[in-house]
């Protein structure tokens, strides 16, 4: 299997957030880059329904002007749907439904178990 379908698993976060509770489980295909400099990580099915509930939570509490900003935006992330991944996890090869919030053009980071 080439290198397109190796992932590594990752605790991925929002760069502008320094909060653990808004950190996810996930993985990273290091062959398809980065955007911007920034991760583009694939997270798995209970951490991209944390990140999802957190989307609406916010898109709750905006007001109508912020509403009118970050409604096209919110819709993207509603898009996403589950994908089925054969590739090499961690160096085993399986097969995981992963959700790819890569595409968005978030800032992700990477961080170290510990952070």
């Amino acid at each position: 299997m080439n290198t397109a379908n190796k992932f590594q698993s990752a605790i991925v976060g929002i760069d502008a957030y320094d909060d653990k509770s808004l950190q996810y489980n996930g993985y990273i295909n290091f062959s398809r880059g980065t955007w911007n400099g920034w991760d583009m990580p694939w997270l798995d099915e209970e951490s991209a329904k944390r990140f999802i509930k957190k989307q609406q939570a916010f898109i709750e509490s905006c007001n109508k002007k912020q509403l009118e900003y970050e409604q096209e935006f919110h819709d993207e992330i509603m898009a996403i749907e589950p994908k089925e991944i054969t590739a090499i996890f961690d160096g085993v090869e399986c097969t995981k439904t992963l959700y790819d919030f890569g595409i968005l053009g978030i800032c992700w980071e990477v961080y170290e178990e510990n952070e």
